[in-house]
């Protein structure tokens, strides 16, 4: 499998030495989004709003790459307290796409005694990509 496209959502926040995602043929990988606001670089207060802001990155990375939640076919959530784990999956039920609808992605979970920057969660996937490159995706260099 060949690299095809770096994927870039200005609403998401952008890491220095990573792609938000990768597009390879018919597959799109995102890299690990925490609950850190776009704009400012800062993480949001507490476990709810990191969560939900978390959610909004990986949106915002999905809608860029043309994919959307119900594309997601592999999930991974890292918490800095694997205590986090109940809270988390209920706000992630209520942005998941009704259950009936899709079948639901799989799903691993564990604890990191240190996610990066101090965050209570964070977010990876793999989803499946449809359509064309949307526009705020940019060829890698060669």
């Amino acid at each position: 499998m060949e690299k095809k496209v770096k994927i870039v959502a200005e609403t998401a926040p952008a890491l220095p030495n990573q792609s938000q995602a990768i597009r390879c043929e018919n597959l799109v990988y995102v890299s690990g989004q925490s609950g850190r606001d776009p704009v400012t670089g800062s993480l949001a207060e507490g476990l709810d709003a990191q969560t939900e802001r978390m959610l909004a990155n990986l949106d915002s990375i999905l809608a860029a790459a043309q994919c959307s939640k119900k594309d997601i076919v592999v999930v991974r959530l890292m918490f800095s307290d694997i205590g986090h784990f109940k809270r988390v999956d209920e706000i992630y039920a209520q942005w998941s796409p009704p259950r009936d609808t899709i079948p639901l992605p799989a799903c691993n979970a564990f604890a990191s005694k240190n996610l990066p920057g101090g965050a209570l969660v964070q977010i990876d996937d793999l989803g499946r990509g449809r359509g064309a490159p949307a526009s705020g995706v940019e060829n890698p260099p060669r």
